[in-house]
């Protein structure tokens, strides 16, 4: 066996009632993100460090090729343990990190927002759906101005027209929505309990993977990026708000531009 050590662990993990030992499995392999699941469906992400902390993630301390850890590979998580393959990974040693976004209940300014948003368009191209088929893109458009209607009441038919929309682990309407619910918890307009049940009823839709990203963002659980730039906007702070746009643009080939479209449509 070989040794490996976290270096920092999702606190949610760290919250899910564990027997003795979790069964897991490769779901899917990248290059700097394995992809597990256990039994009921939840997600874990194993990541190299550059990748950041996220709601499900247990960041790796140093980056290591994931080549052999092909899907359907078993795994088991008992206690400070995790064996995957030929490894050993230690999490005691493990920084926690809290997904949660918006611990404090405050909201950027309109100054911050409008700047935010500007700056942000910059990666909102029309490039975005260049591998989209007509409708698709037709349906996307449909869907943004649904999420944009006045009043907030549009986004059940948003939700119908996005989820699962386009091709991938994680759909570019799958984005687009996920970046809609990260505006929505930084302006404290967080989806209440029977808004967010409807949400959860509609994601067997899509992938299982963009299912646990979006089962994460309707309980204000998002990736470091978005922590990031929701305290830079608090603090008034334009640089530090356009490095954690760059990151949030740099995500996938498109994944992270789409969460920045379903972020910053609407004024």
């Amino acid at each position: 066996m070989t040794m490996i050590f976290a270096g920092s662990i999702s606190r949610w993990l760290l919250d899910i009632p564990t027997p003795a030992s979790i069964p897991l499995r490769v779901l899917s392999r990248h290059r700097r993100v394995v992809n597990l699941v256990d039994d009921e469906g939840r997600m874990l992400a194993l990541a190299h460090p550059d990748v950041g902390n996220g709601p499900f993630h247990i960041l790796l301390a140093e980056a290591v090729p994931f080549h052999n850890l092909q899907p359907g590979l078993e795994a088991a998580w008992a206690g400070d343990e995790l064996q995957l393959g030929p490894w050993t990974i230690h999490l005691s040693h493990a920084a926690r990190w809290d997904p949660l976004l918006t611990p404090t209940r405050a909201a950027p300014s309109p100054r911050a927002w409008a700047r935010a948003r500007e700056r942000a368009h910059a990666y909102i191209t029309a490039s975005l759906v260049e591998d989209m088929r007509p409708p698709a893109i037709a349906r996307l458009l449909r869907g943004l101005d649904a999420l944009c209607e006045e009043g907030g009441q549009g986004w059940r038919e948003g939700l119908e027209l996005l989820l699962g929309l386009g091709p991938g682990l994680t759909p570019a309407g799958d984005d687009v929505l996920l970046g809609f619910l990260a505006r929505r918890w930084m302006q404290q307009d967080a989806p209440g309990p029977e808004e967010a049940s409807v949400w959860r009823t509609m994601l067997p839709r899509t992938s299982r993977l963009s299912a646990a990203w979006l089962e994460h963002a309707l309980a204000g659980r998002f990736a470091e990026p978005w922590h990031q730039l929701y305290q830079a906007m608090l603090a008034g702070d334009d640089e530090s708000a356009a490095r954690a746009l760059a990151r949030i643009a740099s995500i996938g080939a498109t994944s992270g531009k789409m969460a920045l479209l379903g972020a910053f449509s609407m004024p």
